[in-house]
């Protein structure tokens, strides 16, 4: 679920929560020297250590609505979302404010209460009308319903009230790239990493923009340095792998693929791509481990049973093969790879009928592609 950034999302970045937070008047000792050291705890992502000092905060001065709110921020990062929501909410009785309404509306964002976070959002903006992270809040509520023409209304807003900060930049480069203006996107990503050369997701969104181009060079270094960011990324890992393979370097694509795999063992790409690398040696009993995961993994995707399918076909394995096939095309009765492949099972079974109606479907859906296999189906006599 995407957030709307830093001060909602504690684990993000503590600098915006910061610079939030207005620290109590220095004749309020007790509490202000409370609240310090919770301000020192959330800066070193201490949040447990925070709570505990937020608490004699606000026991030492029960109206203190920053204490208040900054413990809710504190709660959603120890994913504590009852407590984070009565904190919020306790410090907008006392005063309503940007970071206690802002940090709610994440908090609903995240529960994909998407109302109650627009109406969370919008009040915060009536507090401060040039509120960053509202405004990043309301993008990412419309960008989580697929509404991405008014995500991107609220994301340009972001940058407009700030264009210093990666993630706004950042932000509007994924929504550019999901209304396919990958000109754009890119150069939505390229202001976030002039920003901040190692915004993870930056990375990534101008890797997939290169990728997705045919750019498989220049996409490299950006994978690359999204795992030198966050190495525990599964996806990152089985994107860079997907490059490798891309340039014809599948040793390095395998060990991608394993360490993603490390991370989620479930992951789709990874395990495909694994498959996909011992396919290509024609290590077709290796493959079928991998593939047969990728189908647990993902059971309403095709291609897994299909790529399945082609390996049990390599290995003359054909009633195996058309049990595979025929669940990838109970899944889309117009999968390519799977009607190739059913039509040769076919052949090699002797059901010439079948194999002739495939065919007829393949020239339907992919008249290259029926082209390409009619010659291995015999003329009907």
């Amino acid at each position: 679920m995407r957030l709307a950034a830093a001060i909602a999302a504690v684990m993000m970045s503590t600098a915006p929560i910061l610079g939030a937070i207005v620290l109590l008047a220095p004749t309020e000792a007790a509490a202000a020297t409370s609240y310090d050291r919770a301000m020192d705890a959330i800066e070193d992502r201490r949040y447990a250590d925070a709570v505990t000092q937020l608490t004699q905060a606000i026991r030492d001065e029960d109206h203190t609505s920053d204490a208040y709110a900054a413990r809710g921020l504190c709660y959603m990062s120890l994913n504590q979302p009852d407590k984070a929501e009565a904190d919020f909410k306790a410090s907008i009785r006392i005063a309503p404010n940007e970071m206690a309404l802002v940090g709610l509306g994440n908090l609903y964002l995240d529960q994909q209460k998407f109302e109650d976070a627009l109406e969370s959002f919008d009040k915060a903006l009536r507090v401060e009308r040039n509120s960053y992270e509202a405004l990043l809040g309301k993008g990412s509520v419309y960008y989580n319903q697929g509404a991405f023409d008014q995500a991107l209304e609220w994301y340009k807003k972001a940058v407009d009230a700030d264009d210093t900060r990666a993630v706004g930049h950042t932000y509007l480069g994924d929504v550019l790239a999901m209304l396919r203006r990958p000109t754009e996107a890119l150069a939505a990503y390229e202001a976030a990493l002039a920003i901040d050369r190692r915004d993870f997701n930056a990375l990534m969104g101008k890797g997939n923009i290169l990728f997705n181009r045919g750019d498989d060079e220049a996409a490299l270094p950006y994978y690359q340095d999204a795992v030198e960011v966050q190495p525990d990324s599964a996806r990152a890992q089985a994107y860079l792998g997907d490059t490798y393979m891309k340039l014809d370097r599948p040793d390095e694509a395998l060990t991608a693929y394993k360490a993603a795999l490390l991370i989620d063992p479930g992951n789709f790409d990874a395990l495909m791509g694994k498959g996909n690398v011992y396919y290509n040696r024609d290590d077709y009993q290796g493959s079928i481990g991998p593939y047969r995961a990728a189908a647990r993994a993902q059971p309403d995707n095709p291609m897994a049973q299909a790529y399945l399918g082609d390996a049990f076909l390599a290995l003359e394995r054909y009633d195996e093969a058309r049990t595979a096939y025929e669940a990838a095309l109970r899944l889309d009765g117009e999968d390519v790879v799977s009607l190739v492949g059913m039509v040769k099972v076919l052949v090699k079974q002797g059901d010439m009928p079948g194999a002739r109606a495939r065919l007829n479907t393949l020239r339907r859906v992919d008249p290259s592609a029926a082209r390409r296999v009619a010659s291995e189906v015999p003329p009907e006599t």
